[in-house]
């Protein structure tokens, strides 16, 4: 379709729609709009079966919406994003460098890991930070399975909501080895392990910030991304869910928020 820009006495030219099978005609309709030093608008006209015409489209003016700079488009006729999980977020330089046209070369989901890892509880030595259908766990691990061992690793990207935060802290997101594409990410509090997507929101809830271990700062307390005062803390016994800092901090809070950084067990011999 096509659309010209309006002439001095206020009118436009518009559209070529297609309708079932056939082209309709290119039709002029004057339509009164602002002048071209606004955005730009698309007026969409389709021809029923029975030969009238009308708007077609939903959302705005008669379906129409308004042509941005760069290609982009404002709310109207458009899709909010989700406000859930905290702000709008984009990756930053670090997931990835912008090719042609602004768009990154690879997802930033495919980043480079800066390491690759698993993790062991301050609270529990013997087990494993890991997944466990779907959801994030703490348990053992059968050192003689495949998909045990690669159950609890994980390669650490550079996070999907950026890869620094407002204390200074280095983020990162959990990619699951041995499931192309997924993640650890928070909902409704739970962790659980998801594909990725594009969304600001997985984006944000698939972050988190490595701050010193808040029961030995040797070790490492992963902050949310998109809520600084909650961090990855265990519930009842072996769940991971994401948890507001206490005030004043206790001694258990800390130690089930407390993980050392080991040798990802897919890489043991």
């Amino acid at each position: 379709m096509t659309a010209l820009c309006s002439r001095p006495n206020g009118y436009t030219g518009v559209v070529l729609r297609y309708f079932s099978s056939r082209v309709a005609p290119l039709l002029l309709l004057a339509l009164p709009l602002a002048s071209c030093d606004g955005s730009l608008r698309l007026v969409v006209v389709e021809q029923a079966d029975d030969g009238n015409l009308s708007l077609a489209g939903k959302g705005g003016a008669g379906g129409s919406v308004s042509v941005l700079p760069m290609g982009g488009r404002n709310a109207e006729g458009g899709s909010p994003e989700p406000a859930q999980g905290g702000g709008a977020g984009k990756p930053d330089e670090a997931t990835g460098a912008a090719g042609a046209g602004g768009m990154p070369d690879l997802p930033p989901w495919e980043s480079a890991p800066f390491y690759t890892a698993s993790f062991v509880p301050y609270a529990f030595p013997e087990q494993y930070l890991r997944q466990f259908d779907a959801l994030g766990s703490i348990a053992s691990v059968d050192m003689e399975s495949s998909a045990d061992t690669d159950a609890a690793s994980f390669e650490m990207i550079p996070g999907l909501y950026g890869s620094v935060n407002e204390e200074g802290e280095r983020c990162v997101s959990f990619r699951a080895v041995g499931k192309i594409g997924t993640f650890l990410r928070h909902a409704q509090s739970r962790i659980h392990l998801a594909a990725a997507t594009d969304l600001p929101l997985f984006f944000a809830d698939a972050t988190f910030c490595e701050m010193p271990g808040l029961a030995d700062p040797q070790a490492i307390t992963f902050r949310t991304g998109n809520f600084p005062s909650r961090v990855m803390h265990l519930r009842n016994v072996n769940e991971l869910w994401i948890d507001d800092l206490p005030e004043p901090m206790t001694p258990e809070f800390a130690e089930a928020s407390t993980f050392y950084r080991t040798t990802a067990l897919s890489e043991l011999p």
